[in-house]
């Protein structure tokens, strides 16, 4: 982890429009073909479930826009992101969310 040099950070003019909100998050939902990952998974009998969120984990620790925090008053660069998954338990109508640490191999993670 580490800190921002707040007076050059290009992405500064863009922190300070949402810094104000009172919930400054989106969220993107988009379609995406996942046929190769679930033949995959099921030909290594693995959890197609845990494939995806390693995966998308993996891909966004490798962009480091969405590794910002803000801690107290820094703006620093987070080494990595874990993973919260929503899991369900049999016969029990809510959901848990679990956190996973993220490995650097599918088959650590799972």
């Amino acid at each position: 982890m580490h800190a921002v040099d707040y007076q050059t950070w290009g992405r500064r003019p863009y922190y300070e429009m949402f810094e104000g909100f009172h919930q400054p998050y989106y969220s993107v939902t988009v379609e995406c073909d996942v046929t190769a990952l679930v033949q995959k998974t099921r030909t290594l009998r693995q959890s197609f479930y845990a494939a995806c969120a390693w995966l998308c984990t993996r891909a966004f620790n490798g962009i480091e826009a969405f590794c910002y925090r803000k801690m107290g008053a820094e703006i620093v660069v987070i080494d990595g992101m874990d993973t919260l998954l929503a899991v369900m338990a049999p016969g029990d109508p809510a959901f848990r969310q679990i956190r996973v640490p993220m490995m650097p191999s599918f088959t650590e993670y799972e």
